[in-house]
């Protein structure tokens, strides 16, 4: 159980990282509304920034993963791809969130 586990992640992480390059059929802006509805369009910078997401080669870069804000102008590029690394991080700031709004 826990391969076939592991291996749907791996795949999940495949077409996250199709739909970034623009190499998925499924359009970049799909995923930019799945971030925007797990941040519950709020800015998580400071969590974000606490967890240590900008301490990849992409450096402040990541950060916009965190800004899921009204009116953010967030564009990913391949510039971003490490930002991968801190994902989990970046989750775990909107699961976070979400646990305190909702006590």
């Amino acid at each position: 159980m826990a391969d076939s586990v592991q291996e749907s992640k791996v795949k999940a992480k495949r077409r996250l990282t199709g739909m970034f390059l623009g190499s998925d059929p499924c359009p970049q802006s799909n995923g930019r509304d799945l971030l925007t509805c797990a941040a519950q369009e709020m800015d998580h910078t400071e969590c974000c920034r606490a967890r240590g997401v900008a301490s990849t080669s992409a450096g402040d870069k990541c950060l916009g993963f965190c800004q899921m804000s009204p009116g953010s102008q967030f564009q990913a590029d391949v510039s971003m791809l490490p930002c991968w690394a801190v994902l989990k991080e970046i989750k775990q700031c909107f699961k976070d969130a979400l646990v305190t709004n909702n006590r």
